[in-house]
């Protein structure tokens, strides 16, 4: 009959070991938390794009209703020659545009 005896110090080490990461388990726990900051991060652009592009069409309504306004007012105060107000867009560059007021009819005036 054999008889098995567990020394102390392999016990403790075990348990110490059972305590700690692995090379392998801190590698894949640095993975997971990258994968997950870049999720973050692409959806965290994507939110700024597009609260970008709310507030250049909200400002686009704006002048839009600033040009109608001023139309309507020149209207009401009939001063003799017709003024034109509007926005224009150039094609080549739709980053920007220029609110217009025309009271000669002849061109834009910034």
């Amino acid at each position: 009959m054999s008889h098995h005896k567990h020394s102390n110090f392999a016990h403790t080490t075990r348990k110490h070991n059972q305590l700690g990461l692995t090379l392998v388990e801190a590698l894949v726990v640095l993975f997971i938390l990258g994968i997950v900051s870049l999720i973050v991060f692409m959806d965290f652009q994507r939110s700024q794009k597009r609260f970008a592009l709310q507030n250049a069409a909200q400002q686009l309504s704006l002048d839009i209703r600033q040009a109608q306004a001023l139309a309507l007012q020149i209207k009401e105060e009939s001063i003799g020659v017709p003024a034109r107000y509007g926005i224009y867009i150039e094609n080549s560059s739709l980053n920007s545009y220029v609110l217009f007021g025309d009271r000669k009819g002849v061109g834009v005036e910034g």
